[in-house]
């Protein structure tokens, strides 16, 4: 794997990290709808903006390539961000984050399934030991919420993993093979979750009334800029120069970022355990790096 795709990967799990952790200032004060609509609407002109200023908007008349791009969007952007808001609903932070994101597990396994990418031992040691030190970095019965509340949060932060991980390299890494360039891919990434998120919206509206707060609209706008946007056109950049399986495993420094995000913003206090998880992840991601 080359210095500029780890590097791509590096910066995308700080962005995602970031982003991802910011939002549970937000969680609590607005409908999940609105937050995950103005999240991916935001998208949407700073994609066109960036691709039309700085990089190259590409598409493809492949049916299939644009099917593909409109799953990930509704895989990850709409049915994983939402996993997601609703765990930091009821999880600390830094748990929700760190469970997510034990999405290079799934990454690699999908990829080598679905992508045919080779199975090195070295690279499926990384992407085990990556979600092992996640779990380590969950705080046992940490926060003020119920234990069955708690216990909603955690599988709904393991599923986000399972539709990140194969979003992010199989669905993604299919469209930029087959000719979508980075920013391309998320325009209609965007496009298909705003609409899947509007949808959710107006079928919400129609049974209680919705909760709206003006700061918590601004830190969903900051979550879309550092996460959305930076952190998705870093990976998909990394992914046009690497394989996906070998990518996705450094994609696992979100853990840590996460970890340590949580405790800096959030000022959360995990258990003493945490530190071990903290080695494990950086070990899996030393490991894939090296591997490649």
């Amino acid at each position: 794997m080359t210095a500029p795709a780890i590097l791509l990967g590096l910066t995308a799990a700080l962005c995602w990290a970031l982003g991802q952790t910011i939002l549970k200032l937000a969680v609590d004060r607005i409908d999940l709808a609105i937050l995950g609509l103005i999240r991916w609407m935001s998208v949407l002109p700073l994609a066109l903006g960036a691709g039309l200023l700085f990089l190259e908007i590409r598409f493809t008349s492949a049916p299939d390539v644009w099917g593909m791009a409109g799953l990930a969007g509704v895989v990850d952007a709409f049915l994983g961000t939402g996993l997601l808001l609703y765990a930091l609903r009821r999880t600390p932070g830094h748990q929700a984050v760190s469970l997510a994101n034990t999405a290079p597990l799934w990454g690699v396994l999908a990829s080598v399934l679905f992508l045919g990418d080779p199975a090195r031992i070295p690279v499926l040691v990384a992407a085990v030991l990556v979600s092992v030190g996640a779990f380590l970095l969950v705080s046992r019965g940490a926060g003020r919420r119920s234990k069955s509340s708690r216990g909603m949060g955690t599988i709904a932060a393991v599923f986000t993993g399972i539709m990140w991980g194969i979003a992010e390299t199989v669905l993604a890494k299919y469209c930029l093979d087959r000719g979508m360039s980075p920013a391309g891919l998320l325009i209609v990434f965007a496009a298909t979750a705003s609409f899947c998120w509007s949808l959710l919206l107006v079928g919400t509206r129609f049974y209680r009334r919705l909760v709206f707060d003006w700061r918590s609209a601004g830190i969903g706008v900051g979550s879309a800029v550092v996460g959305a946007f930076l952190g998705w056109i870093a990976w998909l950049s990394g992914l046009e120069l690497s394989h996906a399986s070998l990518l996705a495993p450094v994609r696992g420094m979100t853990v840590l970022f996460g970890f340590l995000a949580g405790v800096i913003l959030l000022r959360e206090r995990p258990a003493s355990r945490a530190a071990i998880g903290a080695v494990v992840v950086t070990a899996g991601v030393l490991l894939v790096a090296t591997a490649g």
